[in-house]
């Protein structure tokens, strides 16, 4: 999912940073277990973990310029950004706490254990696509997860 569809943002209003943290605020509440009711969790809002990431890329200049230009596809190998490794949602660890609250987890080389983070609910978010970038939530690495969305 776009980061700039998780906050509810256009790339213009996320230049103005009160605004950002204005739909910063709006998308934790949005998403937050103790404030959505039953029905809205089942549907597709994205993660806190990932409102939260959305935020610290888009509210740091260097980092907003690097994923403008990964999703842009403009960014190379020798770029502030590149995706790391492109995986398969199967070679991530499954976590079923329940059946609503379902998480893929990979580790990073940075040493962060489960440093990326996917769940079910920022795979129905990202709509019909079949693949998703996650940034590691201990550092600025970036991997593309590919998968087969199901209706």
């Amino acid at each position: 999912m776009d980061l700039y569809e998780v906050l509810e943002i256009s790339r213009e209003d996320a230049d103005d940073l009160e605004e950002l943290k204005r739909a910063y605020r709006a998308a934790l509440l949005r998403t937050h277990p103790d404030k959505t009711r039953e029905n809205e969790k089942q549907n597709s809002l994205p993660s806190v973990e990932l409102v939260m990431k959305a935020y610290e890329t888009l509210s740091d200049i260097d980092k907003k310029a690097a994923y403008d230009k990964a999703i842009n596809g403009t960014a190379s190998v020798s770029g502030p950004l590149s995706v790391s490794e492109i995986v398969d949602l199967d070679d991530l660890v499954l976590h079923e706490e329940d059946e609503e609250n379902m998480k893929w987890t990979k580790s990073c080389r940075c040493g962060e254990n489960e440093g990326y983070v996917v769940t079910e609910k920022d795979l129905l978010a990202n709509g019909s696509a079949e693949e998703i970038y996650i940034q590691c939530l201990g550092c600025s690495i970036w991997i593309k997860i590919l998968y087969a969305s199901v209706d």
